[in-house]
């Protein structure tokens, strides 16, 4: 087996074996396979044009597997160790032609983080490619949670909205300062489920809870973002942020919205603000979108209950895994 890196040019070469896998993106939407492989080849371009890094492996000149993985800045700057992410890990064939094949890319990835100084590296797969799983466990890659993706496709299905029970509203920076006490609240002091940041010991639990508030700062600034906030007499109680897919809607002609940050503050849980929040969020994008989607930890059941209340339905769950020094015992 030879393993290389690939470059720009030669990325159409990667068309036919991209085709040809399962757990790509956007199959459980039933996206023509096609413009999916566009899709994926977007990013591996986009990944090399970050200086991050494409391998492919070949078998009698046939490719038979690839992986791909980046250096992520902002991570890296704020936990102050060199970090990346793996985002795709494909091969050809039969489970233990896959398994030897993605074992013997993820060496290559830990050769080239060792280079490139990099400390720690995540991946996270579909809870079905058993493969990729297995592969990264024996590279002593270690599960940090299961996310479970529920979707709402504003084409086929209507959603149930019901007249929200508090005020809702788009965010004013004013707002900033009682937003990021919601985040340290839901997501650091006294978290509804356990997130991968939180769950790596390598990482500082300070630092972990400061990634959400620097996260939302962040997230407020960008002007593309959609920041719906809840209003409890008056004052803050919670929050949604909301982002459009660009790539997806250029590339495979699918408009999504995720939900990529949501909190309510604990005082609130169980007082209908979350289902407040979701109704706005489906209201706001009714007529901008296809597919409204949102993901979160499978162990809190309250949101995933609440999504279902809202005529969301379950379409994909990922395993995501951490690799560091540390946790390889090296």
């Amino acid at each position: 087996m030879d393993i290389h890196l690939f470059n720009h040019h030669r990325l159409d070469e990667l068309r036919q074996f991209v085709a040809q896998r399962n757990h790509l993106p956007f199959l459980e939407y039933d996206v023509r396979r096609e413009l999916i492989v566009d899709y994926v080849l977007a990013e591996l371009s986009e990944t090399l044009s970050n200086d991050g890094v494409v391998l492919v492996a070949k078998e009698a000149e046939e490719i038979v597997g690839l992986v791909d993985f980046k250096k992520l800045e902002w991570d890296s700057t704020h936990f102050g160790i060199e970090t990346a992410r793996i985002d795709n890990l494909l091969a050809s064939g039969d489970y233990l032609k896959s398994l030897h094949t993605k074992q013997k890319l993820i060496s290559h990835v830990l050769n080239e983080c060792h280079d490139r100084l990099i400390l720690h590296l995540s991946a996270r797969v579909n809870k079905e490619d058993l493969s990729s799983i297995h592969a990264l466990e024996s590279k002593s890659f270690r599960l940090m949670d299961v996310l479970v993706t529920y979707s709402l496709n504003l084409k086929s299905q209507k959603g149930i909205e019901t007249a929200p029970t508090h005020p809702i509203r788009p965010f004013n920076q004013s707002d900033l300062p009682k937003l990021l006490d919601i985040a340290i609240d839901c997501f650091g002091q006294a978290p509804v489920a356990t997130d991968r940041f939180h769950a790596d010991p390598v990482l500082p639990k300070k630092k972990s809870d400061e990634l959400y508030t620097k996260w939302l700062t962040n997230l407020s600034k960008d002007p593309s973002n959609v920041l719906l906030v809840a209003e409890v007499d008056g004052d803050p109680s919670g929050f949604n942020v909301c982002m459009v897919n660009k790539l997806a809607a250029e590339k495979v002609g699918l408009r999504v919205a995720s939900m990529i940050l949501t909190a309510v503050r604990s005082s609130q849980r169980n007082k209908l603000l979350g289902v407040s929040l979701l109704n706005a969020t489906i209201s706001w994008f009714r007529d901008k979108v296809d597919i409204i989607e949102s993901g979160g930890q499978v162990s809190n059941y309250p949101i995933q209950r609440a999504w279902s209340k809202a005529g969301f339905k379950p379409t994909k769950s990922q395993c995501t895994f951490h690799w560091s020094l540390v946790l390889a015992g090296k």
